[in-house]
């Protein structure tokens, strides 16, 4: 899978749930805004994590950012 979301010149904050997934366990590779994306569009944070149907992310979009994330089968 492949989940993404992006913005326009507006910061915004969401939680989004994987119940899509169904039972089996991924793993994720996330690129989120960083601190300074609002100033620097190069800032960004590379996260790596496993998780599941029950998982909740809370995303942060800087105005004008993003958040991406790759998901593989484990």
């Amino acid at each position: 899978w492949f989940v993404a979301a992006m913005t326009d010149g507006a910061p915004r904050t969401f939680e989004m749930e994987f119940t899509f997934l169904g039972d089996r366990t991924y793993h994720a590779e996330i690129f989120q805004d960083g601190r300074n994306a609002d100033r620097c569009a190069q800032d960004y944070n590379r996260v790596e994590r496993e998780i599941g149907c029950c998982y909740r992310v809370r995303m942060e979009l800087a105005p004008g950012g993003g958040w991406a994330a790759r998901l593989q089968p484990e």
